[in-house]
């Protein structure tokens, strides 16, 4: 009995990278990474062993994926007086394509001597493939502004594009701004009690897009083949395609909005110190598989059905509880609540 096997896989990650500083105080950074995988697997077991049947069995299996990822980030960080400004901006593309071959048969006439070196020998072919592409496209701004160490504001928005979604939706827009204020800055804090160390509040609100969980063309029409046996004079295989998916061009982002207002703070020198959090944040347009009447002739399609609400906050209390040059002991106290509710599942209100 002989059973032969290759197995040979070959990776290649480069990465190129630049860096350059501009004129008044910009810096452009530019970074090129790709990616190759390549693989192969040969088999063959040959007909001694009567659970491979008569005249052996070989296989060809052929893997191919490269990917590429291109980040161009444009910095400019600049202080005027009190005033000190960070501003960012963002280009990004990648694309990831694969391609796969599996080649099979059985019963190699007049001779299995060659095994997988000769498929064309082989009475019972099957073969099979599947070659796909995915690409992801990202536009950023960002603006990071700071007053005397005391008022914080920052504001982004995004413009991502997946080739994932729907011809209709492949784009989303996602803004946020936040913004924060040390209180233990100000003047008027110099007559609170000695035991307060640092105050800070806080404030953001933004919109998040979620594209997990979907697969390659998963938005678009999908034919499946298969054989029929007809006749004609004597029977004979004739292959066919059938529609078993409904397309949604329309499939668009997951969004998820949500709204935070934080405390931070610090007592006696830092030796207490956390924050306490209060949020709430609505999903919608989640994605997920509806199931679709009989009458359509599907079963399912994807596409996006149903919101969820959260609110709740989160509490950390950290303390260092003794401080010595010699030893010290901290504790830690976390306090977590969350309330999750279905506003809607279908389209209409729970």
């Amino acid at each position: 009995q002989r059973q032969m096997c290759i197995r040979d896989r070959y990776r290649i990650f480069p990465t190129m990278y630049a860096k350059l500083k501009l004129p008044l105080g910009f810096q452009f950074t530019s970074r090129f990474t790709t990616r190759f995988d390549f693989r192969k697997r040969f088999d063959y077991e040959d007909s001694a062993n009567p659970q491979w049947g008569h005249g052996g069995e070989v296989r060809r299996r052929h893997n191919q994926q490269t990917e590429w990822q291109f980040d161009n980030i444009l910095n400019w960080d600049r202080e005027f007086g009190q005033h000190r400004f960070a501003v960012t901006g963002l280009v990004n593309a990648e694309k990831i394509q694969t391609w796969y071959t599996d080649a099979q048969t059985s019963n190699l006439q007049p001779t299995e001597a060659l095994g997988f070196h000769a498929m064309a020998l082989g009475l019972n072919p099957s073969t099979d493939s599947d070659d796909q592409v995915v690409t992801r496209t990202a536009l950023m701004g960002r603006v990071n502004y700071v007053f005397a160490n005391k008022y914080h504001l920052s504001g982004s928005i995004r413009r991502d594009g997946y080739s994932r979604f729907g011809s209709e939706n492949v784009y989303g827009t996602f803004p946020s701004v936040s913004a924060a204020w040390t209180l233990t800055s100000e003047g008027f804090m110099g007559g609170a009690p000695t035991f307060i160390s640092f105050l800070k509040l806080r404030a953001s609100w933004g919109i998040n897009g979620n594209s997990s969980g979907l697969n390659s063309y998963q938005a678009y029409a999908q034919l499946s083949d298969s054989k029929w046996l007809n006749w004609d004079g004597g029977y004979f295989q004739a292959p066919y395609v059938r529609l078993n998916r409904m397309a949604n061009p329309g499939l668009s982002w997951e969004k998820n909005a949500a709204l935070n207002f934080g405390l931070d703070y610090g007592f006696w020198d830092g030796r207490l110190r956390g924050a306490l959090d209060v949020y709430t944040s609505e999903t919608t347009d989640l994605l997920l598989d509806k199931r679709l009447p009989t009458v359509t002739g599907f079963e399912i399609i994807t596409t996006n059905v149903g919101n969820l609400k959260n609110t709740g906050f989160d509490l950390s209390v950290n303390a260092a509880i003794v401080k010595t040059s010699d030893f010290s002991f901290n504790s830690s106290l976390l306090v977590h609540f969350n309330k999750n509710k279905i506003v809607s599942l279908t389209g209409e209100l729970v």
